[in-house]
């Protein structure tokens, strides 16, 4: 070791990208998007569908994606319909239905099924690169077996093809559906800021490196760490 910190960050950037190497800015950062290298399969663009149980959490989480420069995907007319006819009467709408909003009287804090029904029609349609949720997943304890049966309907819609990440206000907890959020291999993130910036830099991985087919996906970070997802 030199002891020393010398050198160009526009070389190192250089030289890590010619070898398809991702550049995140701290450990953390990196922690985040191997949680998506891992476990997710390989994302074909940065369309994002957004489902959240609360209207905060869905400004949020546009703000999040956009910010990340992560494009909301356009649904189709089917889709937009389908999604429309479940989501619950006083909750709020746009007329693009992303992001879809479960709330009010017959949302999540009611009926956490809800989240899967939504997710398969999601899956269903086209056009749409990664489903994200946002919410209070976890706290729902009334409903855990719900709780439970929604993170099942995701983590199949995942081993089908279709990316999905989720962030949770109850992340850190030990419950029997964060546990199972775990389990599943469904990467889950403490914001919702966290989550759609590691989703950015898994899916500008134009090379395909960061996807769970390839044993030698390296993420260096510009502090000089480096993690690789063997």
């Amino acid at each position: 070791h030199t002891a020393s910190l010398a050198g160009s960050s526009r070389v190192w950037n250089a030289v890590v990208e010619r070898e398809s190497v991702c550049i995140v800015t701290s450990v953390e950062q990196m922690v985040d998007v191997l949680q998506c290298a891992v476990h997710l399969p390989r994302a074909t663009g940065r369309r994002v569908m957004i489902i959240t149980d609360g209207g905060g959490d869905s400004v949020l989480t546009v703000d999040a994606a956009l910010t990340s420069e992560l494009t909301l995907a356009n649904l189709d007319d089917t889709t937009r319909w389908e999604l429309d006819r479940l989501i619950p009467p006083d909750a709020p709408r746009n007329p693009g239905m992303n992001p879809v909003t479960l709330d009010t009287h017959g949302g999540l804090e009611d009926d956490p099924m809800l989240l899967a029904r939504c997710a398969r029609v999601v899956d269903q349609a086209k056009d749409i690169d990664v489903l994200a949720f946002s919410g209070l997943l976890g706290g729902y304890s009334e409903y855990q077996a719900e709780e439970i049966g929604a993170v099942q309907a995701l983590s199949s819609i995942k081993s089908g093809g279709l990316p999905v990440a989720m962030h949770s206000a109850y992340s850190v907890e030990e419950c029997p559906t964060i546990h199972e959020i775990r389990r599943a291999g469904i990467p889950l993130f403490s914001t919702s800021e966290r989550m759609m910036r590691a989703l950015s830099i898994y899916t500008a991985s134009s090379s395909g490196t960061l996807n769970s087919g390839d044993s030698s996906a390296t993420i260096a970070s510009s502090t000089g760490d480096s993690l690789s997802a063997d």
